[in-house]
């Protein structure tokens, strides 16, 4: 590793100080300093923090980067050790080498793990593990399956009509057997990080087009109810009265398209009572 130490100043007693603090040990040595600054302290009858001061007003150590040649500064000796204490010290690269290295490592990591993943999802397919499943994970696996996007999908599972607290923790721990048994994977927005509580949100929920074609095949009926119930997130039911008395009312209803309602959605209702008292709407709307 090269480097080299700049004086910016003339002072002879400044300079004996400034190299005294930078002086290292050899290469065999792994390039530690020869005194503690404790030491030079002593030396020279002044207090640690006047000895780097000294050290950081009147030099500066530049380190040749081992990727590009391009010099780079070190501040101080705690940089210093911190540059020399990774397994191959000898290796020092600047910032822009350092991270140019991160990126590429991540991107083979990250390729990696996609790869892992699929084969994951390709032994879920080949042992058949929805047969391990529950009712409510295969309904939890359907939802997923027909969903077209990750918000379409977290609409579908994560709008409950009473949002109980323990709700959101019984989805999670069924979606996390699924990916358990390698019918999913749930990409999370930083998937290279191993602690679940770190990953931040779902990026995407991934699952075989074979698996998905399967499921279609099998719970066809499934497929179209998980589907978008009320395509403009709005249904008119035009009542027409027969009969109505104090506190009933007895009458027939149309539908200006066909429409199904699902548990677990949220919805909002309003009755219109029309002139003459003959007929109402009702409209039901998706919240």
């Amino acid at each position: 590793m090269k480097y080299e130490l700049k004086m910016s100043t003339e002072d002879e007693h400044m300079k004996e100080i400034c190299g005294t603090y930078w002086k290292m040990k050899s290469f065999e040595d792994k390039y530690e300093f020869e005194k503690t600054v404790q030491d030079i302290a002593e030396e020279k009858k002044l207090s640690t923090s006047q000895i780097s001061q000294i050290a950081k007003s009147n030099s500066e150590l530049w380190v040749s980067c081992t990727s590009c040649d391009t010099p780079f500064l070190v501040k101080n000796r705690k940089e210093w050790i911190k540059l020399i204490s990774k397994e191959f010290f000898f290796e020092a690269d600047c910032q822009k080498c350092r991270k140019s290295k991160s990126e590429a490592e991540g991107k083979d990591a990250l390729a990696k793990l996609y790869a892992q993943k699929r084969l994951d999802l390709e032994a879920g397919l080949k042992f058949r593990r929805w047969t391990e499943c529950d009712g409510d994970m295969i309904a939890i696996l359907i939802i997923i399956a027909d969903g077209f996007n990750t918000r379409a999908i977290n609409q579908e599972l994560f709008r409950p009509v009473c949002a109980l607290p323990t709700f959101s923790a019984f989805l999670w721990d069924k979606i996390n057997k699924l990916e358990e048994l390698g019918l999913i994977w749930v990409e999370k927005e930083n998937p290279l990080e191993t602690k679940r509580t770190k990953q931040g949100r779902v990026k995407e929920f991934h699952i075989l087009n074979r698996l998905r074609k399967f499921l279609y095949a099998r719970h066809k009926r499934e497929f179209q109810n998980a589907k978008t119930l009320i395509d403009s997130k709005r249904a008119e039911i035009t009542a027409k009265i027969d009969s109505s008395k104090s506190g009933f009312i007895e009458g027939r209803f149309s539908m200006e398209k066909d429409v199904s309602i699902r548990a677990h959605k949220n919805y909002g209702i309003r009755m219109i009572l029309e002139k003459g008292r003959k007929q109402f709407k009702i409209q039901v709307e998706e919240k």
